[in-house]
């Protein structure tokens, strides 16, 4: 589901999130896409969207704005124009202080097909709020990735925030571009072996 067309330029990006719960409310519950930087970070689901929390949130803030996908939902993280990225790291927290240690499993979607995947497993002390940052082995050149929230609050749910993506510029074409590309370069080809004869 992406939203736009264009081209990103070399950058890092950093998505913090913090502008998603204006005026640093406890707790919003936001239902569409969020898209920051040229990046949409999208939830689907059972209930799709994510809790965010801000500074007034008592039990849930970790030391920074963070998401938390809701019980069940999965997000997927996305250029919108397509453009391959590389995700260096990510933030992870328990939702609640006191919640189990949660493990998240990310799934890289590669520019040239195939998938790379990897696990964190937050290991801030139960009742500690506070984000442990992650760093990514091998996701680069990728179109999207993808990890879940937990089923339940039993199995350790968590929040996010500080989105490290690296972008080269150069994009990725569309697959509608591809084929237009494809057909052009045959019919100069043909072309050339009329022009010889």
């Amino acid at each position: 589901m992406l939203l736009a067309a264009g081209s990103l330029s070399a950058a890092t990006v950093v998505l913090e999130l913090n502008d998603a719960n204006p005026g640093d409310l406890p707790t919003l519950h936001l239902l569409g896409p969020y898209v920051s930087q040229g990046f949409a970070l999208i939830s689907t689901g059972p209930t799709p969207g994510f809790n965010t929390f801000g500074t007034g949130a008592a039990f849930f803030y970790a030391g920074e704005p963070g998401f938390s996908p809701l019980l069940g939902g999965s997000v997927s993280l996305e250029a919108v124009d397509n453009s391959a990225f590389s995700l260096t790291s990510i933030d992870l927290a328990r939702s609640f202080a006191f919640d189990p240690a949660p493990t998240v499993t990310f799934t890289g979607n590669l520019a040239g097909g195939g998938t790379v995947m990897q696990s964190f497993t937050v290991a801030t002390p139960v009742g500690v709020s506070a984000f442990q940052t992650f760093t990514f082995s091998g996701f680069t050149n990728l179109v999207s990735v993808n990890w879940d929230q937990a089923r339940s609050a039993g199995s350790g749910l968590h929040q996010f925030t500080d989105l490290v993506i690296q972008t080269d510029g150069t994009g990725v074409p569309e697959p509608a571009t591809a084929v237009l590309f494809g057909a052009s370069l045959l019919s100069i080809i043909a072309l050339r072996k009329r022009a010889r004869k």
